[in-house]
């Protein structure tokens, strides 16, 4: 069995769990995924996916979880129990060396009764596309709404600003009014849809553009730290997913995971490039 326990945002998460997907399909161990509720991803995952076919998931609230880590962290007690129940067990460290020393994943663990992964990044690419849970017929039915007004033309532009600052640095929000600029000058008809999780990167493009050129979710909830704000997020990324094209920030999977959902082509805006 292999037992995964994605870190991170919800871009991160979708990583390990695509990776972890393809790990199993490709040597039959069974898949868990403990899914953990922390701060910066305030929900559990039945809030976001429908109940999966390929792999059994365990929802662990955060209170929960703070209990009973804050006990088995002290002496390392977590790390001794782990190496009691489990033949191999893989974190972000050890992913990165196998990585950089081109291990193939599958005979790392294939040989082995119980693996254990808590990972933020991609380990296991797979011979599929990429793997995304299917979404809550709640968070369908929302980007349904949205997303019936895209036509051929439509852009996805997703802007990095509150919490990654080497993110607002490397792709400032003047990079991606450029583009824009560009775009609307060489192709009238583009119109765009808009994520982004800063309030005053929304009001300076709808400023500058107006309603009539971007889409966007109303009413959405900008902080992570709340079930509706990774539902909003979400959202932003199933809907920059059914987009021509996105450009996106740098540092920053959220938009190259809406790119592999959608199969489309997703373009980091960067100073210097």
């Amino acid at each position: 069995m292999i037992v995964v326990e994605p870190e991170g945002g919800l871009g991160n998460r979708l990583r390990v769990i695509h990776s972890a997907v393809q790990l199993s399909k490709a040597t039959g161990h069974s898949l868990l995924v403990r899914w953990v509720e922390k701060r910066g991803m305030m929900c559990l995952y039945r809030d976001l996916f429908m109940e999966p076919d390929l792999f059994t998931v365990k929802d662990i609230r955060r209170k929960i979880f703070n209990r009973v880590t804050s006990y088995l962290l002290s002496g390392n007690l977590s790390d001794i129990i782990r190496k009691m129940r489990y033949d191999v067990i893989l974190y972000n460290r050890e992913i990165q060396e196998n990585l950089h020393k081109k291990t193939d994943f599958r005979e790392l663990v294939e040989n082995r009764s119980k693996i254990f992964i808590k990972a933020n990044q991609f380990f296991f690419e797979g011979d599929e596309g990429f793997f995304s849970p299917a979404p809550s017929k709640y968070i369908s039915s929302r980007v349904e709404r949205i997303v019936k007004n895209f036509d051929g033309n439509t852009v996805g532009i997703h802007i990095r600003g509150t919490d990654n600052r080497k993110s607002r640095e490397m792709s400032p929000v003047s990079l991606f009014i450029d583009k824009m600029d560009y775009l609307l000058t060489h192709f009238p008809e583009t119109r765009f849809y808009l994520s982004t999780d800063s309030a005053e990167t929304r009001k300076m493009i709808l400023n500058r553009f107006g309603t009539d050129k971007i889409l966007f979710q109303n009413d959405i909830e900008l902080s992570r730290d709340s079930r509706s704000g990774i539902e909003d997020a979400y959202i932003d990324m199933l809907c920059l997913s059914e987009t021509k094209k996105i450009y996106g920030s740098y540092w920053s999977s959220f938009a190259a995971v809406a790119g592999s959902i959608g199969g489309i082509e997703k373009e980091t805006l960067v100073i210097g490039n």
